[in-house]
């Protein structure tokens, strides 16, 4: 069947069926009296009607009354079109339900192709979660190996290093009886750049201090640095947020915009110094727990006994003494821990990480606030210790601002062997082999 609907035929005069006489227009004027022209159509519509098989008293009576046709003959043609009317009808409806059978069919046909369409789809998409999830977890697995072995190297060398202080430490200043100096010899204090204060990074445009200053305190009895102790940290604010607790002491406040550095010595200070900062701010701290630890590592040490020789004042063979040097930071650093509030852009925070949490390139949000550095390493976040996990495993989705807790190195103080000329003493009964012999074993 063709989808395209066949027109309804046209029936004119012409295309009347032969055995009826085709209609002609007449006058259509009602003319009330009897004209020529009337008398000549009147009787070639007789003609026509008696030509067509009608009778012809039948057809006179007709054209007496002005018609075209016999009152049969107009059934006739009547019932005619009216058949071939209803062939045209039937003929459409088939051809409409034939079209209306064939898109049913097609449509039932496309929707089989979508569903198998659709189930090739899911299997596919379960095939490569099944694949993507084996492979997440084999890297997963080398994480882990790898931070394993980076744990064990680590301790490695902390038992390493310990075990060379150990042996520093064992070898103590030799204290002489018969000296011509009776200064009991001690190594030099630490000093107050030997504190390992914390430095806090606040931004005062996200919200306010919220911490309440008590009175002054001089926490270690050796470096003698006077700060303000925290009393009480308000819930919600950027202290709290960035891990400042009661107890901790506050030693200086450094406004980066204005470079500007306050010493807190008092509390007077100190409320002046935060209600002029407006931006960003750096707080030196010194923890609660570290001032306990300090304070135990300050002690004064006990005292140990003599040692005599008989070598009236004059040193042994090979004795050297030992000075406190400071060597770059590229011989040896000290961690020290530092904690800031970063603000997440468009894209995050804009750090690229290794598999230790140390930052290896910084883009983005974190290089406009200029906070880290490179080879800063990353140890908690929010107050959670991240303990073998990546930055992104602990990371919030929709989350504009985390406080990150980082480990920065910087320049430390060690201790050094200065060597010392060989002096010779005038000790009694002391030969040349047996200074010969300490010389060799390194005194």
């Amino acid at each position: 069947a063709s989808s395209k609907m066949p027109a309804f035929p046209v029936f004119s005069a012409a295309g009347s069926p032969a055995r009826f006489p085709p209609v002609q227009k007449v006058d259509d004027e009602d003319e009330s009296i009897l004209t020529p022209r009337r008398v000549l159509a009147s009787f070639e519509a007789f003609g026509m009607m008696v030509r067509h098989g009608a009778g012809h008293m039948e057809a006179l009576q007709a054209a007496l009354h002005g018609r075209s046709m016999t009152r049969t003959q107009a059934a006739t043609c009547i019932q005619a079109f009216w058949r071939r009317y209803q062939t045209l009808v039937l003929t459409l409806t088939q051809q409409v339900a034939a079209q209306i059978i064939q898109r049913a069919g097609r449509h039932r046909m496309w929707q089989r192709y979508l569903l198998a369409e659709v189930a090739v789809e899911r299997l596919q998409a379960a095939f490569v979660g099944m694949v993507e999830r084996r492979e997440l977890k084999r890297m997963r697995l080398a994480q882990t190996q790898h931070l394993a072995a980076c744990t064990l190297q680590k301790e490695w060398r902390l038992h390493c290093v310990r075990r060379v202080q150990r042996a520093k430490r064992s070898r103590g200043i030799v204290r002489r009886s018969f000296s011509w100096s009776r200064k009991q010899q001690r190594a030099p204090p630490r000093t107050a750049c030997d504190t390992p204060t914390a430095v806090f990074h606040l931004d005062l445009r996200l919200g306010h201090f919220g911490v309440t200053l008590g009175a002054d305190a001089v926490w270690s009895t050796r470096a003698a640095r006077t700060g303000v102790v925290v009393s009480a940290v308000h819930d919600a604010c950027l202290c709290a947020q960035s891990g400042l607790r009661a107890g901790d002491v506050l030693f200086s406040l450094l406004d980066v915009e204005r470079g500007v550095r306050t010493a807190l010595t008092d509390r007077v200070d100190a409320l002046a110094a935060m209600r002029a900062c407006t931006g960003r701010v750096e707080l030196e701290v010194l923890a609660a727990e570290q001032q306990r630890v300090e304070q135990q590592r300050t002690a004064p040490p006990q005292p140990t006994a003599v040692r005599r020789s008989l070598s009236f004042g004059a040193k042994p063979f090979g004795v050297g003494t030992k000075t406190l040097r400071s060597i770059p930071e590229q011989a040896g650093a000290a961690p020290r821990t530092e904690v800031f509030v970063l603000r997440a852009g468009v894209n995050g925070l804009g750090l690229e990480l290794d598999a230790t949490n140390s930052v290896q390139r910084i883009t983005g949000a974190a290089e406009a606030q200029g906070l880290l550095r490179l080879q800063d390493t990353i140890v908690a976040v929010d107050g959670a210790p991240l303990h073998g996990r990546l930055l992104s495993h602990v990371m919030e989705r929709g989350k504009s601002q985390y406080t990150v807790e980082v480990r920065r190195f910087s320049a430390v103080t060690t201790l050094e062997e200065m060597p010392r000329k060989v002096r010779r003493s005038s000790s009694f009964g002391r030969g040349i082999a047996r200074a010969r012999a300490n010389l060799k074993a390194g005194w």
